[in-house]
């Protein structure tokens, strides 16, 4: 497998992508004239099939923004085996949020499972949005809890073998 670092071209400004950043849940009360200034500092990230674009357990500065293709969401659960936590496919699917919020380490790998197009937000540039909008950090803040109580559930030795129902 390649990993991101690696894998994108030179990389391109999402400034043409305000109007797409728009959209998203987390940017919503944004005005579009500092949507648009943010947008400018997002790298466009062209990857490769089977690319991990986060690996579990490593630092981790920027959350990602599917814009085409899919990825697959996997961590090592119990007894050291791999488990699937999802798959994102959708324009607009999001993930990497925790490194965003200070968390740092990642919770899970990210591989990509066919050629995607990545919009990628890294921490300081982030930072300084959300202290002018701090709805978008609270609304990272509840995806991320959300989430994280998932992910423990299936990767918790005992836990993970309860039913989903």
């Amino acid at each position: 497998m390649s990993t991101a670092s690696g894998a994108a071209e030179a990389p391109v400004t999402g400034a043409a992508y305000a109007s797409f950043l728009a959209q998203l849940p987390f940017f919503v009360g944004v005005s579009p004239e500092d949507l648009q200034a943010f947008a400018g500092f997002i790298l466009v990230r062209q990857l490769k099939a089977n690319t991990d674009v986060v690996v579990q357990r490593q630092y981790g500065h920027a959350l990602f923004v599917l814009m085409q293709g899919s990825v697959v969401v996997h961590a090592i659960g119990p007894d050291d085996n791999p488990v699937t936590l999802g798959r994102l496919g959708n324009s607009g699917d999001f993930f990497g949020e925790a490194a965003l919020l200070g968390r740092g380490e990642r919770t899970a790998t990210v591989t990509t499972e066919t050629d995607c197009v990545i919009l990628e937000i890294e921490k300081h540039r982030f930072d300084l949005l959300t202290r002018r909008y701090k709805s978008v950090r609270e609304h990272l803040e509840a995806t991320h809890h959300q989430r994280a109580i998932s992910t423990y559930l299936r990767t918790h030795r005992y836990l993970s073998q309860l039913d989903d129902q």
